[in-house]
């Protein structure tokens, strides 16, 4: 008893000196020892550690005014809290002192939030707090500058403040924190980690070369503002960290200041509804199957870098811009996927052996989407799907390009593409750069532009554009070995430049040159398909390449072209410009080619075939060397402009079209081309009142000649199949003999050259009317066939010069009904005159009767009935009575004599209509080099 009023009265009087030390400040010095003073402290106290080397411990719940450990430089103290504390204002550790709480969860059932305290100091690098129970208190502030680990615990604080220290939480540990601040020192976090809180002036930032590292953590955000700045790090090692604001307003977070981030180790990073700015030549870097997803803008500026490596991911639902002087690299098989992308002022993207996809992310959450890590995870596995893009898009123009580009420099990316109405888009602007290679992929489901002086490389990879390619302002498209497919149209403007070699261009839609500029645009050694419209209104060059045309190409600028192949299938080549070929193929399978008015096509070692039309338009000029034209189809060929050939060159002519002639076929040096007919050709009106038409080549007829024109011919040999046909009383003028081989010679018309019949056919059952100014020539198996449908009505073939038959054929067809008309008889009909000598020894002479109702013809053998009578110049038809009735006179009493002298009349008026006509062709081409034998011809007749 005793004792126990000894023991009583100790502790009255320390309590009650401890009162009065308060009372006169409130300061306690503590020098070591349990804290168990069961909260009898006064609300005000300070309780300050001072003796060094000490461990203390609180085991019960304080409430007080602080705690100050290692007071008065004292070092080397430990302090251990036990139990929930209330300071109302701090907690100050100082040099070499440590304090660990120890509380545990639930404050020992007290209170959950079981720190409150102002502010907790760790004052000192060597100043250290570690948290091995709970740490709850979402009103105090933690200020470190020393060591705080979190160990295996549960921290939950309001705000974190490092200040060169260094924070480590470990994979067991929860982390949650409204507000956390790094101004240099390090910081490792571990575990779960919540970033949350309603006031958004909190932020979670990494500034003044401050190093932080994600390290298989699970993190969470809700905070308006992120920011990593001054040369900070933070480096996300197979974690994950997930910014979400949805249904709030929309976060951010910035890397910038020569600032770096990684995301490494499977990581994943995902963004909902916070825009994500990387900029001031910052690096972030994406490796080892880590993923980035957001549903925000994305913005990579300012000599900023990003780089994915080793199968890693970045795929955003919206827009993404890489600008001034950005880099941007994909490399080993990773992917960036973006619904929008804008590349701008002199920045670089490279994509290596990787997938570059504008237009349908597989990360399009258009609803609001998950914000679970879980999401995050699958989000980072998965594979690109189209989504689907309805919203009408904008066409760029000449007189207004930056539409689309320009707009969103000075506008958010999010305001400007739903104010233009852009579903999908992709855009380079300002000296940018696009490198895609090494079997890599870059599909945009949108619109692609590039403006001012930007590049696109494509080396050994693919590129897939859905909708339109607009190039503007001395932009270049570059393709190494690679394939581009464009489903709708691709587009260059003004000085825009483009390459293709050995790569693979598909367009679906159209692909238009619009600017006249002589810039390099090429293709070599490439393959191209336009199924719609290929214009060129400025300069290409083709080298090696192939072309495959289903509609129209129509060329209004230059074409130079070397060792390629075009194939036009079902539309139009049109050249309406120049055209210059080495070594080329053009084919036309099922379309038509043109040359237009005043344009140029010359082709050397060409070869041109066609089974569809052809049109080459007056003024138009086409000049073959070495090369050879091939119509040979149902198609026509209409030329109406001038043609050179040189003597290596030929044109075929077959098929079932036309071929039609309506301007001059000109050499090359002094020898002639070929023209090879072997269906229908035609030399009709050129327009020129009359003038003649120049085929200055060697023609070889074994189809259809109709010749309608006034025509002069270099060389002309007929074969078997072969008929020309002298339309209207045409003039063909030549130097050289025509031979005639086979076929035949039919209609009206002067022949101002010599012919040599060795195989062929004067005339048919029509009446054949020519005169001929030069020698007739006939062998033994040439023919002439003479029809007299009347007296008046008759084949007369006239000739200049001599006449040599030296065998051959004479069918005369006489009309049955002027047969049997009696009146006829002894009527001379002459139906072949030489103006110099005729010697006519045919083989043999058949007369033929027919019935022009009927068309049937009937061989006639009264050689007393059907009689030709020969003079020196004349060759005339008799028709007498039958032998049985007359002894070498007719019936109508006349004698041969008379009938002969009568024929000799009847001669003079044909032979001086002849000369007269002949005369007036020769006053209107004297001067032509095929006129010489009509001039000695005329001569004679005027002396």
């Amino acid at each position: 008893m005793k004792i126990f009023k000894i023991l009583f009265s100790f502790v009255y009087i320390l309590l009650y000196s401890l009162y009065l030390i308060e009372g006169q400040g409130g300061l306690t010095f503590f020098s070591g020892g349990n804290f168990n003073l069961l909260g009898l402290l006064p609300a005000n106290t300070i309780i300050a550690i001072n003796v060094p080397n000490v461990q203390c411990v609180s085991n019960d719940q304080l409430s007080i005014a602080g705690i100050e450990v290692g007071y008065g430089g004292s070092t080397n103290i430990t302090l251990n809290i036990l139990a929930p504390m209330t300071l109302t204002n701090d907690m100050d550790i100082n040099s070499n002192n440590t304090v660990y709480f120890n509380i545990p969860p639930g404050g020992l059932g007290i209170m959950d939030d079981h720190v409150d305290v102002a502010s907790i100091n760790l004052n000192q690098q060597t100043s250290k707090m570690i948290n091995i129970g709970s740490m709850s208190g979402k009103n105090t502030s933690i200020l470190i500058k020393g060591g705080f680990l979190n160990n295996k615990s549960m921290l939950n604080m309001k705000s974190v403040l490092n200040r060169g220290g260094s924070i480590l939480t470990d994979r067991s540990s929860q982390t949650t924190l409204a507000n956390f601040q790094s101004i240099g020192g390090s910081n490792v976090f571990q575990g779960d980690i919540t970033l949350a809180s309603n006031d958004d002036t909190y932020v979670f930032s990494l500034t003044s070369q401050c190093h932080s590292t994600f390290y298989n953590a699970q993190a969470s955000s809700s905070l308006k503002n992120h920011k990593i700045a001054t040369a900070s790090s933070f480096d996300i090692e197979s974690s994950y960290f997930t910014l979400n604001r949805i249904d709030q307003d929309q976060g951010s977070i910035s890397l910038q200041d020569f600032s770096t981030m990684t995301l490494s180790s499977r990581s994943g990073l995902d963004l909902f509804n916070v825009d994500f700015a990387i900029k001031d030549s910052t690096k972030f870097n994406i490796s080892s199957s880590s993923s980035l997803t957001t549903d925000s803008n994305l913005k990579v500026i300012s000599t900023a870098s990003l780089m994915l490596n080793d199968q890693s991911s970045l795929i955003s639902s919206s827009p993404m811009l890489i600008g001034n002087s950005a880099n941007v690299s994909i490399n080993s098989k990773s992917t960036i996927e973006s619904k929008l992308l804008f590349l701008l002022e002199q920045s670089v993207v490279n994509v290596d052996d990787s997938i570059l996809t504008v237009g349908y992310s597989s990360n399009d959450r258009g609803n609001g989407g998950n914000s679970s890590n879980s999401g995050a995870s699958s989000s980072s596995s998965s594979s690109s799907s189209s989504s689907t893009d309805s919203t009408s898009t904008p066409t760029p123009t000449i007189s207004n390009p930056g539409i689309v580009i320009r707009s969103i420099e000075s506008t958010s990316l999010t305001t400007t593409t739903t104010s233009l109405g852009i579903g999908s888009f992709m855009g380079l602007s300002d000296k940018s750069i696009l490198s895609i290679k090494n079997s890599s992929q870059l599909n945009i489901k949108g619109l692609f532009g590039l403006l001012n002086e930007t590049s696109v490389l494509i080396d050994s990879s693919s590129v897939l554009i859905e909708k339109t390619f607009y190039s503007f302002n001395n932009s270049t498209i570059k393709s190494l070995n690679s394939t581009f497919n464009i489903t709708d149209s691709f587009d260059v403007n003004d000085d825009s430049t483009f390459s293709f070699i050995d790569s693979n261009l598909a367009i679906e839609g159209s692909f238009q040159v619009n600017s006249n500029k002589k810039t390099n645009r090429q293709f070599i050694n490439s393959d191209i398909k336009v199924d719609g419209k290929f214009i060129n209104m400025g300069s290409l060059q083709f080298n090696g390449s192939r072309f495959d045309l289903n509609r129209n190409f129509t060329s209004i600028g230059l074409v130079n072209s070397n060792s390629s192949n075009i194939m036009v299938k079902n539309g139009q080549f049109n050249i309406l410009g120049y055209y210059i070929g080495h070594s080329d193929q053009i084919n036309l399978t099922n379309g038509q080619m043109q040359i237009g008015p005043k344009s140029n096509f010359k082709c050397s070692s060409c070869s041109i075939s066609s089974i569809g039309n052809i049109r080459q338009a007056k003024s138009s000029t086409l000049k073959l060397i070495d090369s050879t034209f091939n119509n040979n189809g149902i198609g026509t060929v209409e030329i109406s402009g001038d043609i050179t050939l040189d003597e290596t060159s030929k044109l075929f002519n077959s098929g079932s079209g036309n071929f039609i002639l309506q301007a001059n076929i000109n050499y090359e040096l002094q020898t002639s081309a070929i023209i090879e007919n072997n269906g229908t050709f035609m030399v009709s009106d050129n327009g020129n009142n009359g003038s003649n038409t120049y085929l200055n080549v060697n023609f070889q007829n074994r189809g259809d000649l109709s010749v309608s024109q006034n025509s002069v011919f270099k060389k002309l040999n007929q074969y078997n199949g072969g008929t020309l046909s002298l339309i209207e009383n045409v003039t063909i003028h030549s130097n050289l003999t025509i031979d005639l081989q086979g076929g035949s010679i039919i209609g009206m018309g002067l022949l101002n050259t010599t012919i040599n019949n060795q195989a062929g056919t004067i005339g048919n059952k029509n009446i054949t009317k020519l005169y001929i100014v030069g020698n007739y020539t006939q062998g033994v198996g040439g023919t002439i066939i003479i029809t007299i449908n009347s007296i008046n009505e008759l084949s007369t073939i006239n000739i200049q010069e001599n006449v040599n038959i030296l065998g051959g054929n004479l069918v005369i067809r006489l009309n049955k009904q002027m047969v049997e008309d009696k009146s006829n008889q002894g009527q001379p009909m002459s139906v072949m005159t030489s103006n110099l000598e005729m010697n006519a020894n045919f083989d043999s002479i058949q007369f033929q009767t027919y019935d022009p109702s009927t068309g049937e013809e009937t061989d006639e053998n009264d050689d007393c009935r059907y009689q030709t009578k020969q003079t020196k110049s004349t060759l005339a038809v008799l028709l007498g009575d039958d032998c049985d009735k007359t002894n070498g006179q007719s019936e109508g009493g006349l004698t041969t004599p008379q009938i002969i002298g009568i024929a000799f009349a009847g001669f003079g008026v044909i032979l001086i209509a002849s000369l007269i006509t002949s005369y007036i062709i020769f006053t209107k081409y004297r001067y032509s080099e095929s006129s010489i034998k009509l001039k000695k011809w005329v001569l004679k007749f005027k002396s």
